[in-house]
């Protein structure tokens, strides 16, 4: 069996790419949080059936699926308004500074995971959380203009918010790892993930002005499916993660190291090199956190 934490380095690879591809895909396309996360999260569904085929649906229990059902609405609710919130941000700020910025997802996701299922961390690795934390101020005191200044802090704000959505979401689906069998968590969790997306856009798709008529151009749909393929890669790197290491918030504080791989791909792939010293200043320092958390 490979080691959780060579695991987590891929699925680091995986979503640093993601967050590339979602960054070109908020340039090139107005509006299009709704539509590529339809198309992401149908990716994710179908793959977690298929998956659950392969690996054995026969461990696929629907008596767990009645009784967690209202943990695996949350679950499905919160992580779409999550990943629509984070492509948003992109919209704002670069892919270096949006990565850094889901470092907030830390912080609900230690807070939460502490609080409901007691799976918080020790001392040595709170102060390696803190030193990843530590690392977004770094970007927070650039000197930009006013301009760029807002919509910086514009960025800050719906990072914070979608970070308390995924708090609830990544709380809630060690829960259910921890209580029902990974085919049937693949087989619904995920499955509610693309109908928590899919009743967002049916219910506020006018209201947040979403281009759904970008699902009928193919060249939208060749960056959907590649962020499509990523997530699910990344998806399945960690809910196997979890499962081998059994601590959320341990495994949460690792996600950091994909700061540094985005800043490199930023900087390589897009060009977005402007800053890039005080961006390799934070990513370093979120790297040297999780160093932190996993020496013994």
């Amino acid at each position: 069996m490979i080691p959780w934490p060579l695991l987590m380095m891929g699925q680091n690879v995986a979503l640093a790419l993601y967050v590339i591809t979602s960054r070109v895909t908020a340039q090139r396309f107005r509006h299009a949080a709704m539509p590529l996360n339809l198309i992401v999260f149908g990716i994710i569904s179908v793959s977690g059936i298929a998956l659950s085929l392969v690996s054995g649906f026969s461990q696929v229990s629907f008596g767990s699926f009645q009784h967690f059902l209202p943990l695996f609405v949350a679950a499905g609710l919160c992580f779409g308004i999550t990943n629509m919130l984070s492509f948003a941000v992109l919209q704002y700020v670069d892919a270096a500074i949006g990565t850094l910025l889901m470092t907030f997802n830390i912080i609900s996701s230690v807070i939460l995971a502490t609080l409901v299922i007691n799976e918080g961390l020790s001392v040595r690795q709170l102060v390696g959380g803190f030193v990843v934390v530590l690392s977004v101020y770094c970007v927070l005191s650039l000197r930009i203009n006013g301009y760029r200044h807002k919509r910086l802090w514009l960025g800050v704000l719906l990072s914070i918010i979608a970070s308390l959505f995924f708090g609830i979401a990544m709380t809630s689906e060690k829960y259910l790892l921890n209580h029902v069998s990974l085919q049937t968590y693949l087989t619904f969790g995920w499955s509610f993930q693309f109908i928590g997306t899919l009743t967002i856009a049916l219910c506020f798709g006018k209201l947040l002005q979403a281009d759904l008529s970008l699902l009928k151009r193919t060249r939208f749909w060749r960056w959907a499916l590649l962020a499509g393929v990523l997530r699910v890669t990344g998806g399945i790197l960690f809910v196997i993660s979890l499962k081998l290491s059994n601590n959320l918030s341990l495994v949460s504080v690792f996600t950091g190291f994909r700061v540094l791989l985005a800043a490199i791909f930023a900087a390589y792939l897009l060009g977005e090199r402007e800053y890039l010293a005080r961006k390799y200043e934070a990513a370093l320092l979120a790297v040297g956190g999780i160093a932190i958390m996993l020496w013994k």
